[in-house]
């Protein structure tokens, strides 16, 4: 019958499920977030539908617009896909399909505004039918761009490195502080005279190779930087098993663990023998040139002086930094030559040509003096004249000496010439006769005394002889 209206209300706790929801919601959030960051994106892919599934990274790394793109795995390919490696795509897809466990591949991929970036494919779950068919598939994909550039950087680097220590003779070594052990490269080896099986494999074993007189140097600073951690920059000599004897630079750093304690030493060194023996020859020839006599100038090819030498000094009263970067006509010029003496002797050493000459110049003071100077020109590698190097003799005395003589003997020629005149002029016969008693000289009355003193002396003899 009929009876007052009843409802019937049934009341379901849907909590759990709203939990779940959120917690799915932030999982969801959280994937994408650290695919973001890890810049990795997943798909999945009906195979019977040709449809592709893909997350929002995913798209960003293949440069698809997230709202447009449906999906269709021959559009990707197309237009996604580099060119050059399209193939190579076809070819992972057949591998995904019919290979339990195909390869990670590597390819390009081309944005819409041209840009190239790489990825790196992983594929991940294969779902089939009842049959065996595959009805989807799954993946991710790493964008590994940035990866590539700093891998492709570091080989670089490398080859930047390699050449640098082939070109400068380097060798590297690694010293563990702790174990004593060494590990050398090729080059080390070479330095130290060593092949491979010969090469010291501790550190007691290198110092063995070490002179004798260097060791205790070596040791202090090898004692430094492992106690203070500081870097390491020695010289020493070496000798090799084969008793030879060669120079040594080293430079090491300390190398740290993660609790901050050293580890190990990571070095260079480089054979300087040759180095070290043309400082000692041009140390030498510094002294030489510092200990020279004569006075030694060298300028550039504009004539601005680079270098002087004491003796320099000692003779013109300039002191080296008084003449360094002036041209030696602002220091002694004397005024005493023509102004083509100077154009010849210019012509002549740029021409190449050595310049001999003597010359009259002035020292601080003002005074003069004579100096015999040549002038060398200096070439570089290519041929062209760099510098000029001049030697310079004082001869002043010479000169002098020379003048004097040159002088007495005009004095003495007017003595002999005013003497035969006083000779002449004597009515007496006069002879001049030498140390040796023979006549170098006679007036007319003489001629006749001589010859008839000749006349007489034969007489007699011939009646000598009779």
């Amino acid at each position: 019958g009929e009876g007052p209206p009843r409802a019937i209300i049934a009341h379901e706790n849907i909590t759990a499920r709203v939990l779940a929801e959120n917690a799915l919601r932030a999982n969801e959030a959280a994937l994408r977030r650290s695919q973001e960051v890890a810049h990795v994106g997943h798909w999945t892919w009906d195979t019977r539908a040709n449809k592709v599934t893909w997350s929002d990274e995913m798209k960003r790394i293949f440069g698809l617009d997230p709202v447009t793109f449906e999906g269709d795995l021959d559009e990707v390919i197309q237009h996604a896909i580099h060119p050059d490696d399209r193939a190579l795509v076809f070819a992972m897809n057949e591998a995904v399909i019919h290979d339990a466990r195909p390869a990670d591949t590597e390819y390009r991929v081309v944005w819409p505004d041209g840009t190239v970036r790489s990825v790196l494919a992983r594929p991940g779950e294969r779902v089939t039918d009842a049959q065996g068919a595959i009805i989807k598939l799954s993946g991710i994909v790493q964008d590994v761009t940035e990866q590539k550039r700093a891998e492709n950087e570091l080989r670089r680097n490398l080859q930047r490195l390699s050449i640098a220590t082939k070109a400068g003779g380097l060798g590297i070594w690694e010293s563990d502080v702790r174990s004593g052990f060494q590990m050398w490269d090729e080059r080390t080896q070479a330095i130290y005279g060593s092949s491979g099986d010969e090469v010291p494999a501790t550190y007691e074993r290198w110092m063995q190779l070490v002179h004798p007189d260097d060791l205790p140097g070596v040791l202090a600073n090898e004692q430094a930087a492992i106690e203070r951690g500081v870097s390491i920059h020695n010289r020493f000599r070496i000798v090799r098993p084969d008793g030879a004897i060669r120079h040594v630079e080293t430079h090491a750093e300390p190398r740290f663990g993660e609790d901050g304690t050293l580890e190990c030493l990571v070095g260079v060194d480089q054979d300087v023998t040759e180095w070290v023996e043309s400082e000692e020859r041009v140390r030498l020839q510094y002294v030489a040139l510092e200990a020279a006599a004569n006075a030694i100038v060298i300028t550039d090819a504009n004539g601005s002086i680079q270098w002087v030498n004491p003796a320099f000094s000692h003779l013109t009263g300039y002191s080296a930094a008084e003449a360094l970067h002036r041209n030696p006509r602002e220091l002694v010029r004397s005024g005493k030559h023509p102004g083509d003496f100077y154009q010849e002797l210019w012509h002549t050493i740029l021409d190449g040509k050595v310049w001999r000459g003597e010359l009259i110049n002035r020292r601080k003071d003002g005074s003069f003096y004579h100096e015999e100077q040549t002038i060398t020109p200096v070439r570089n590698a290519g041929g062209q004249i760099t510098h000029f190097v001049a030697i310079k003799q004082d001869v002043s005395q010479r000169v002098r000496h020379q003048e004097e003589s040159f002088k007495l003997m005009w004095q003495m020629r007017a003595q002999a010439e005013q003497l035969t005149q006083i000779i002449r002029s004597v009515p007496e016969g006069v002879l001049l006769l030498d140390v040796d008693r023979h006549v170098v000289q006679a007036n007319p009355q003489g001629d006749i005394l001589l010859h008839q003193i000749v006349q007489r002396a034969a007489d007699g003899a011939i009646d000598r002889l009779g």
